[in-house]
């Protein structure tokens, strides 16, 4: 008896309608993948005098998946010799509502899109491969917690291809040398000009998906869709009592600021090509807050709302080269 091993799942991941070959687009999860079809199957009666005569009936066509995926961001080129090198996390935040720009020997960038894509998934579970063509879509948290590497936790949703898997060779993806991107006291993060004290950044798409399911052949529709987001931005900090009236007065007046974080700098807070991570939002409004204690301290977490600016931008990540 051969049991399966859940730890050897691998995902890849590929934006567009063309499944990614194993083992490109691998993408490093941290929790193993569970894949569930769930197949469209419904009960009936058929009365007919007697007891116990429901059956029920399947619409295999429709088989939906639904998985999380929690990946650990790396540097893009700890070396700095290839400082436009595509992070493995790339596919991830395309399918989740980026767009990528790539600046020749430079940098890679993204930002927040007006035209989201579906992306293409394939899943190998100890030799059980699952395929999705053209019909994923996801969420995203961005968590920036002290101590912990940056990490994207994102719920991937679509239409399977098959139900049934096929029985493949177990892949062996080539697992990436960059460091990770740890979050540490010396990363800044900068509001309005402000230098805060956070112990947590959280970024979120909180994604609008439709479900399109129609006849039609090839025609036809079977695929997720993001039809609208809704970025937001969570910190966390101590209550500095000097600024205890400063979000308040932030939601009175409905002002905008400016938001810069930057992660895995150096010792004195710079960014390193190759190595760093620059988050950059331009208009930020204060939405909500809450105040907790936490020994006998104030705490406090902070709901801003991430709005476009003149030029559709609002989230922009940015690795390579900074100036």
């Amino acid at each position: 008896m051969a049991l399966l091993n859940t730890t050897k799942s691998a995902l890849f991941l590929k934006s567009g309608a063309v499944l990614p070959v194993a083992p490109a687009n691998f993408i490093e999860n941290t929790v193993p993948i569970m894949i569930t079809p769930e197949i469209a199957v419904t009960d009936y009666n058929r009365i007919s005098g007697k007891l116990n005569t429901s059956d029920s009936y399947a619409d295999t066509c429709n088989s939906q998946v639904n998985f999380a995926v929690e990946h650990l961001m790396r540097s893009n080129d700890i070396g700095a010799t290839t400082l436009d090198a595509v992070p493995e996390y790339g596919e991830l935040l395309k399918i989740c509502g980026f767009d990528e720009t790539i600046s020749a020997g430079v940098s890679v960038g993204y930002i927040n899109t007006q035209v989201p894509v579906l992306g293409s998934a394939v899943v190998v579970l100890d030799g059980n491969q699952f395929e999705m063509t053209g019909s994923m879509a996801s969420d995203m948290t961005l968590d920036l917690t002290i101590g912990s590497p940056a990490k994207l936790s994102c719920s991937l949703q679509g239409y399977i291809d098959d139900a049934v898997p096929t029985v493949v060779t177990q892949p062996d993806p080539t697992l990436s040398d960059e460091p990770l991107m740890v979050v540490s006291c010396a990363n800044l993060v900068t509001l309005g000009g402000t230098v805060l004290k956070p112990d947590s950044v959280k970024f979120m798409t909180n994604p609008e998906i439709a479900d399109f399911y129609t006849m039609g052949g090839t025609d036809g529709l079977k695929s997720k869709a993001m039809t609208d987001y809704g970025l937001t931005c969570e910190i966390s900090f101590f209550i500095d009592n000097a600024d205890y009236a400063r979000e308040v007065t932030a939601i009175k007046n409905q002002t905008y600021a400016t938001l810069e974080v930057l992660v895995a700098t150096d010792d004195a807070s710079a960014l390193v090509n190759g190595k760093s991570m620059k988050i950059t939002c331009g208009l930020v409004k204060t939405t909500t807050y809450t105040d907790t204690d936490q020994d006998n301290v104030g705490k406090r977490t902070v709901t801003y709302r991430v709005s476009n600016d003149s030029n559709d931008h609002a989230l922009s990540i940015l690795v390579g080269t900074f100036a």
